[in-house]
């Protein structure tokens, strides 16, 4: 069984789809100084699904690539993400996945405890 690492296509993968979520951003108007650095948000997502168990490196920052609930543009954000995974050939079962696991990650992150985040069954959505 590959790891959710590998299913998104390795570092390049990641890199590739969040190059398509900054211009999807951009493209909307919903850059913002959060969601500006993509190196970071590559980063953040390489080492949620496994890129530091393969030399990537340690914790870095969650680099505002899931926005909290209290965004206006949550889940404009979330779209974008998810068409991006997709757009680059990630499934979309996957991409899904990718996303609860995102938001999990981003919000313990962000020092929420982990017994608060809430995961819904269908993807996650606003």
């Amino acid at each position: 069984m590959s790891t959710m690492f590998e299913r998104l296509g390795g570092a390049a993968g990641i890199e590739r789809a969040i190059a398509s979520f900054q211009a999807r951003l951009s493209k909307d108007g919903l850059v913002t100084s959060q969601s500006a650095d993509a190196a970071q948000q590559a980063a953040f997502m390489g080492w949620v699904f496994g890129a530091a168990a393969t030399g990537g490196g340690s914790h870095p920052v969650a680099a505002g690539l899931i926005p909290d609930t209290t965004n206006p543009n949550r889940q404009a954000v979330i779209d974008h993400l998810r068409a991006s995974l997709v757009e680059v050939g990630v499934e979309a079962e996957v991409a899904e996945e990718a996303l609860v696991l995102l938001e999990r990650a981003t919000r313990v992150s962000s020092g929420l405890p982990f017994d608060l985040v809430v995961v819904e069954t269908g993807g996650v959505r606003a």
